[in-house]
């Protein structure tokens, strides 16, 4: 799995990273990377929602609904009330073989979601 849990909470902790993708990163820390459909907190059921990711990334909340909206215009997120719920097209983070270090991950993310590298000062 190329998006483990470890180098995901790496990931959503990096304050180098843009923000979109640390919000990318979380979704896929409580969704793909746990078994769910969905962004889910750990041992239940309750959905994750986006005042979660902005509280525990410290991102603003406008920020975090910005990078979710294009997250969901680019298909890579479903267009569902609420839900996190990531499309196949993020898949590949998750059955791709695991990277050697931190960059390979940057790497693999950035193969998946160019656009996030591109479009993002923060």
């Amino acid at each position: 799995m190329t998006a483990d849990k470890d180098k995901l909470e790496w990931a959503m902790r990096n304050q180098h990273a843009s923000h979109g993708m640390r919000v990318t990163a979380w979704i896929l820390r409580y969704s793909l990377a746990v078994g769910s459909s969905f962004a889910i907190h750990l041992g239940g059921t309750r959905p994750r929602l986006q005042a979660d990711c902005a509280r525990e990334l410290h991102i603003p909340p406008q920020e975090v609904s910005r990078k979710v909206a294009a997250l969901k215009k680019r298909g890579y997120l479903e267009n569902r009330p609420k839900l996190l719920v990531p499309t196949k097209a993020l898949a590949p983070l998750c059955t791709a073989p695991a990277p050697a270090d931190d960059s390979d991950l940057w790497g693999a993310i950035g193969r998946v979601l160019p656009e996030l590298f591109l479009t993002e000062g923060g």
